[in-house]
């Protein structure tokens, strides 16, 4: 991605690791930096690109994204990468990552759900807290969310096989977490 509003896929063939040239669903690679696809994104600079683990679909997010527009309260994203071959999750702004799915025959890309969901406190310890003299003094409020920044990278951490079980997200303060993907 780049800042003229273009993707583009480039070879990095090199005969003597990958041996004959192949075909890919984006041509026939033969040669390293041949320019084997170019994209033009409607608006905006790219600030991340990413392929779904069989190389088989590329997403990439810009300045306005598609995603914003189905979803009006999240903040812009910065960053995103694919977990299957019809799902990934994009972050930024919005400190939390969020999860999509790409429905391939409708043509739909449609939310999940957010990938940090903070317990609330219920039943006898938020009676407890609400007459603790201590923390009603204090006015020290709780983090609503993991991260206390804009998430600036996610980056596969753990696979299996052709999926991404954990991914890490890190933010713009360097804080890093491990998010479990099992089960989602």
């Amino acid at each position: 991605g780049s800042c003229d509003y273009r993707v583009r896929i480039y070879s990095a063939y090199i005969k003597a690791v990958d041996g004959q040239p192949q075909v890919s669903s984006w041509g026939t690679i033969t040669n390293t930096g041949d320019l084997l696809h170019e994209f033009q994104s409607e608006s905006g600079w790219i600030h991340d690109v990413c392929f779904s683990p069989l190389d088989e679909n590329l997403a990439w997010q810009r300045i306005h994204f598609e995603l914003q527009w189905k979803l009006q309260n999240n903040l812009p994203f910065r960053c995103i990468i694919f977990v299957s071959e019809s799902t990934l999750i994009v972050a930024g702004h919005e400190f939390s990552p969020l999860i999509y799915n790409y429905d391939e025959r409708k043509g739909t890309i449609d939310f999940v759900e957010k990938l940090d969901q903070q317990e609330t406190s219920t039943g006898k310890l938020a009676v407890n807290r609400l007459f603790d003299q201590p923390s009603m003094q204090t006015q020290i409020p709780e983090p609503i969310s993991t991260h206390q920044s804009m998430i600036t990278q996610m980056l596969p951490y753990q696979t299996d096989h052709t999926n991404i079980v954990k991914i890490s997200s890190a933010d713009l303060f360097g804080q890093v977490v491990i998010w479990n993907l099992s089960g989602r």
